[in-house]
């Protein structure tokens, strides 16, 4: 039996880069796996308060719901314990269990611990 190779597992190892950060990781996973074609930002990752703000005040986030149980390629929202967002990934279904697939500073990886200060969001355009 030949297993279906999923077309994220393609990023993983990605080198993370300025415009390869972890929304054009989202965007290109969407993008591959589910035809949906998410906007630029045009916010800078170098500038993480200013872009908080900016990604918070962004038009696309209205299409995103958050909620409680996340579902395969939802977008995982990493926040700081004071709440502040600093960083998003995806929640994927792996055969091995759920993990997130993100890209930190080091290139993209798959973890498979969910972090405690996350919050999932699911597409609904």
């Amino acid at each position: 039996m030949h297993s279906v190779i999923p077309a994220w597992h393609k990023y993983l190892g990605r080198a993370w880069a300025p415009d390869f950060d972890c929304w054009a990781l989202v965007r290109a996973v969407y993008a591959d796996e589910l035809n949906i074609d998410l906007p630029f930002t045009g916010i800078a990752p170098d500038t993480l308060r200013k872009s908080l703000r900016l990604i918070a005040k962004h038009p696309i986030r209205s299409k995103f719901e958050q909620v409680d149980a996340p579902e395969h390629l939802a977008v995982a929202e990493f926040s700081s314990p004071d709440a502040h967002p600093f960083h998003i990934g995806l929640y994927v279904v792996t055969p091995d269990g759920p993990m997130i697939l993100h890209n930190p500073k080091c290139g993209v990886v798959l973890e498979p611990r969910l972090p405690e200060n996350i919050k999932f969001w699911i597409y609904r355009g």
